[in-house]
């Protein structure tokens, strides 16, 4: 057995599945072309220890490969969005993360900044102060006022922490 052969062949495969993906192409037997998923991904860069630099960084990436969204804090969108300017990735701001423990007008004026930066998305928060007691009416004019604000603006996407809530409430 030539181990320096079968070290040199074996990096020589892994070079080659490197030089594939890097051509957009990545390999797998799943039953459909994995580049039909890229653009159906979001990025989420949500982390507390995010970095601008970080945040550029890993837009450069989604543009390269066609990511549908990067999701970013409010913070972060007007970096998001300069970075994504004239590619088909969204920019995605993230709203009342985790738990919109906040005011509605709070949520409003959070919308609005991310919109005026340059959001495409927004993945709102839903208030876990309303759907604990069973306030769903709350919750219900929250989504629907954010929706409507959004309209033709932005597409807009209720989420909400699972790991806060138990089954009932989910």
């Amino acid at each position: 057995m030539d181990i320096d052969r079968i070290i040199q062949e074996v990096t020589g495969e892994v070079y080659q599945q490197q030089k594939i993906a890097q051509d957009n192409y990545i390999p797998m037997d799943c039953g459909f072309p994995m580049l039909d998923i890229i653009p159906k991904m979001e990025h989420s860069l949500l982390n507390a220890d995010i970095t601008r630099i970080k945040i550029l960084e890993e837009c450069a990436k989604a543009r390269k490969y066609g990511v549908g969204a990067v999701c970013v804090s409010p913070y972060y969108t007007v970096d998001a969005a300069k970075a994504l300017q004239g590619s088909d990735t969204a920019v995605c701001s993230a709203v009342g993360f985790p738990q919109a423990a906040m005011s509605f007008k709070a949520k409003v004026a959070d919308i609005k900044d991310c919109l005026f930066a340059g959001a495409t998305e927004i993945d709102f928060a839903i208030n876990i102060l309303a759907v604990k007691p069973g306030d769903f009416d709350v919750v219900r004019r929250e989504i629907s006022e954010i929706v409507e604000m959004t309209r033709y603006k932005a597409l807009a996407k209720a989420v909400f922490d699972q790991g806060a809530y138990n089954d009932t409430e989910k």
